[in-house]
């Protein structure tokens, strides 16, 4: 992922969870889904995340997602779950303001 092969990393993220869904797995695997621009493709994996794992980076993530499909009112709705736990979220913060 870090060398910017997004669909090589995909490749071994889909793998790897096949073996064992792990969050952070999930996660990196959505990441590159939206760098890649394939954005409805990261919804998926963003959610699994969240649903093993309380971290913010994949609400945060899944709710740039949403914006970016227009689903405005659950990008707002996890924007908010991840301000309300972290208030300088960069990410959750751009969503509010474009929502």
């Amino acid at each position: 992922m870090d060398a910017g092969d997004f669909d090589k990393a995909i490749e071994c993220f889909k793998l790897s969870n096949k073996t064992l869904a792990h969050f952070k797995t999930l996660e990196l695997w959505g990441e590159c889904e939206m760098k890649l621009g394939n954005i409805k493709a990261s919804i998926m994996p963003l959610t699994a995340a969240m649903e093993l794992n309380s971290s913010l980076k994949p609400a945060s993530l899944l709710a740039k997602a949403y914006s970016d499909l227009g689903d405005s009112k659950r990008a707002i709705e996890l924007a908010g779950i991840v301000l309300n736990k972290a208030p300088n979220n960069k990410l959750a913060k751009q969503v509010m303001a474009c929502n």
